[in-house]
């Protein structure tokens, strides 16, 4: 059995087949790079896993992807998905795959979490998500590794409420690299600035002008002013850990949030998201079912 055949941008078409290296694929999972992302069942292990296809991948683009996604097999960072294994099927279609952070209704992105809170987080939890970004952003820069902009459906938000990164790495090793490594250091972090923005206030940040007034009611001077500084293309933060030092809440590198309120954030994101899903459809009631879900979000 193959899988609907997809149209790449450019490049080979390829059908995706059922099952990959021992990896039965169940339904897909959205979106990714070049691709798709899939929940699967490993046959071996007998547990779910993800699995990233890439089947659209211009030709152009091939052989950096595949070389990026051998460097990043094994590889271990805080809020970064790690993958576990690549591989090229016959006819050249490249994978991946990972331990699997959704749960059984799938895999829940940032931006479907904003989008299932009516567009916009509280100021807390916007901070605690942002945080998380510039975390990973930092330990990486530090290593020598860019990603290139961040996008908020990028980032996968699991049952225990911390946020991953999907595929670290890999947007700047397919896009055009003529940007210098300085630049491309300012444009990721200005693009978390920028999700920031819509987890703030609903909106795109190319029309902040427009909500300037209505957002300056709604926010303190401390985050108004770290926007500001975020998304100023000339004068934004020149890395993530000046933006991660700077962000509103954290002190000498420690958050000022008191150790309840951080357990309640992880709390409140697991009963939001789960809110959402009463709200679509009523479950069967199953006293047994452990809740699950982005928590404090």
């Amino acid at each position: 059995m193959m899988h609907e055949q997809r149209v790449p941008d450019a490049g080979s078409v390829h059908e995706i087949p059922e099952m990959i290296h021992g990896q039965r694929l169940q339904r897909p999972c959205g979106e990714c790079a070049l691709g798709s992302r899939w929940l699967a069942w490993d046959t071996r292990r007998e547990t779910d896993c993800l699995v990233y296809v890439f089947d659209r991948v211009p030709q152009s683009s091939a052989r950096s992807l595949w070389a990026t996604l051998g460097s990043m097999v094994g590889v271990r960072r805080s809020h970064v998905v790690s993958l576990d294994s690549v591989g090229r099927e016959r006819g050249g279609l490249m994978w991946a795959s990972a331990s699997y952070p959704g749960n059984h209704e799938g895999v829940l992105t940032l931006g479907a979490l904003r989008a299932s809170r009516g567009g916009l987080f509280t100021v807390f939890e916007a901070g605690r998500a942002i945080e998380q970004l510039l975390e990973a952003t930092a330990a990486a820069h530090g290593d020598g590794l860019i990603h290139g902009v961040l996008d908020e459906d990028a980032v996968i938000v699991t049952p225990r409420g911390t946020l991953l990164v999907e595929l670290y790495g890999l947007e700047r090793a397919i896009r055009d690299q003529e940007t210098g490594r300085n630049e491309a250091c300012r444009e990721e972090v200005g693009s978390i600035a920028e999700i920031a923005w819509r987890l703030l206030t609903g909106t795109d940040s190319a029309e902040r002008e427009v909500f300037m007034p209505q957002v300056r009611r709604s926010l303190d001077r401390e985050w108004l002013s770290w926007l500001e500084q975020g998304l100023d293309p000339a004068l934004g933060f020149a890395s993530a850990a000046e933006a991660l030092e700077s962000l509103p809440g954290r002190g000498g590198g420690e958050v000022r949030v008191p150790a309840g309120r951080a357990k309640s954030w992880l709390d409140r994101l697991s009963s939001a998201v789960n809110t959402r899903r009463a709200d679509a459809a009523e479950p069967e009631p199953d006293e047994n079912r452990k809740s699950t879900g982005l928590r404090g979000v």
